[in-house]
């Protein structure tokens, strides 16, 4: 279920002045941004409810090439086929301390990747201060007090209770990738160096 936030103003075109669309839904306020993507408030024109859109350049994407090498040989892998990736480790979840990827939006004509996924209120469970180089609690703003850390705890321990029960490894568990929502669950996101043992589970049988 997508949720509902105020006072959120839609992202215009630097270039034309328009407002950003994407078939119903309304880019707003940019969340982040990343080396590949960036993070937006989206607003869906059907039911009015908030999810982020993460949003990708193919072009970009396919340009960046990794070598890996497999029992096969050496394969070449493009940033694009990692976010595939990503998209079919997220259309398997389905638990409340997991982010849920609600569609994803193929633009041919811009030559764009729209991941939309749960909006989670609060963002990361703590932030990082570069000037104190130190965590802050996004609760208390300091220290997280040691009930709130035990409440995290056992949300993030359900959350890969069960990636690990379906063979799911996250490989980037940071406090930059639990995000809490409004009601104080977290949530474990970004999933895009997680890992899906199916193949190799088989090859252990």
């Amino acid at each position: 279920m997508m949720t509902k936030e105020k006072e959120a103003r839609p992202i215009r075109s630097s270039e034309s002045g328009t407002v950003r669309r994407i078939k119903q839904y309304t880019l707003l306020t940019r969340l982040g941004q990343g080396s590949f993507a960036e993070v937006f408030l989206a607003k869906s024109d059907v039911d009015e409810t908030y999810c982020a859109a993460k949003v990708f350049d193919k072009s970009l994407l396919r340009r960046k090439r990794t070598i890996s090498r497999t029992v096969e040989g050496f394969k070449i892998h493009s940033e694009l086929d990692k976010v595939d990736k990503e998209i079919g480790i997220m259309k398997k979840l389905v638990h409340p301390n997991l982010v849920r990827l609600l569609e994803v939006i193929d633009d041919k004509k811009d030559n764009q990747l729209f991941l939309l996924m749960e909006f989670v209120e609060l963002g990361p469970v703590m932030k990082y201060d570069r000037e104190t180089n130190k965590f802050t609690s996004t609760v208390t703003g300091g220290l997280c007090e040691e009930r709130l850390a035990g409440q995290y705890l056992l949300d993030i321990a359900s959350g890969l209770g069960y990636l690990h029960l379906h063979h799911i490894a996250h490989r980037d568990l940071k406090p930059d990738n639990v995000l809490l929502g409004k009601l104080g669950r977290c949530k474990i996101a970004d999933f895009g160096v997680a890992h899906y043992f199916e193949e190799d589970h088989a090859n252990d049988k």
